[in-house]
């Protein structure tokens, strides 16, 4: 399985979905995938000790080379490079490209100018010629699917709409990844945060015990969001 996830907008959760919804659950599909971002700043998975291969908008070249050297693949495409990537796509044999892929994900969420911005990159990704049924839209940090009626009306003219591909807006998740750990890896962690918190407030550590007892408190919250990413990634495997 391939998949690219890409917006023209920033703070729409591509590289949380690349990581939680597609890199993770992948690993259980796949004996290897590879995280590649598309992306001339800071990497967005790094710091959560994740190896990535970090490549920019112009390097057609070397993503289509990716592609074909890994069976499983996310590719991140960052808001910064999506124009130079769309510019180079135009300009070579795009079908290449698209063959690899099994599925471009595009995120939303219930701000209007997100909204505006991701019916702009369904267009393009038709006029590039993306077959309709590979194009998906992932409702993200949505609690009421019916505050996107608006936007499903609009979006289901250009692309087939799943309405339930929707992630609601977790309490923690920011906090989570304050942290420096994913909610996968929070989710599947061995570690008894509970006890460690107790140990650490006995020895008289408490920024440690503090911290402890945030991963102790976000850990059934993290496992309630990779429970219901799992639940989203069935869908893609069908």
């Amino acid at each position: 399985m391939k998949v690219m996830i890409l917006n023209n907008s920033g703070n729409v959760g591509k590289s949380f979905l690349a990581r939680e919804l597609f890199y993770f659950n992948m690993q259980n599909v796949c004996d290897d995938v590879a995280l590649i971002e598309i992306e001339t700043h800071n990497s967005a998975s790094s710091k959560f000790n994740i190896d990535t291969i970090k490549i920019s908008g112009r390097e057609l070249n070397t993503l289509y080379k990716q592609l074909l050297i890994n069976d499983c693949a996310v590719v991140d495409v960052g808001a910064s490079n999506i124009i130079a990537l769309f510019e180079e796509l135009a300009k070579n044999d795009v079908n290449n490209i698209i063959e690899e892929i099994d599925y471009f994900v595009v995120p939303v969420t219930n701000k209007s100018k997100i909204q505006d911005d991701t019916l702009k990159i369904l267009l393009a990704l038709i006029e590039l010629g993306v077959p309709r049924e590979k194009i998906k839209v992932v409702f993200n940090a949505v609690d009421d699917i019916k505050q996107m009626n608006a936007f499903i009306q609009k979006a289901s003219k250009i692309v087939d709409i799943n309405e339930n591909l929707v992630i609601p807006e977790y309490q923690y998740l920011n906090e989570i990844e304050k942290m420096g750990i994913t909610t996968y890896q929070l989710a599947n962690s061995e570690k008894d945060y509970k006890a460690l918190a107790k140990e650490a407030y006995k020895q008289g550590d408490i920024e440690k015990g503090d911290k402890y007892a945030d991963l102790s408190l976000m850990k059934g919250s993290a496992k309630k969001i990779s429970e219901k990413l799992k639940e989203i990634f069935e869908y893609f495997k069908k």
